[in-house]
């Protein structure tokens, strides 16, 4: 099975924005949102194609800047693919934020 996880913090939004921002990133990067639970600011999706499933989850925390919290896991895919599926998603919240 392949992990992968990577946190940012973000100045200046708040994780109510977080929230919102990384349920666009999850669609953008062609993550399938199946459950919100916005009062814990966490976000549970999949991705699928011809080589099985990637199960993902965000969870964004408050404090002096709000942190995003990406993980990915698979026993289908390496970690290659996952570490691009984490970069094409903070690279829309960047753009978004």
């Amino acid at each position: 099975m392949s992990t992968v996880r990577e946190t940012k913090e973000y100045q200046g939004i708040t994780a109510d924005q977080a929230y919102k921002i990384a349920e666009i990133a999850l669609e953008e990067s062609g993550l399938e949102i199946w459950k919100r639970r916005p009062l814990g600011w966490l976000i549970m999706a999949d991705y699928s194609d011809s080589e099985g499933t990637i199960k993902g989850n965000v969870a964004c925390r408050p404090g002096n800047g709000a942190s995003i919290t990406f993980t990915l896991d698979s026993a289908d895919h390496d970690e290659s693919i996952l570490s691009k599926l984490v970069k094409d998603f903070f690279d829309v919240i960047d753009q978004h934020k």
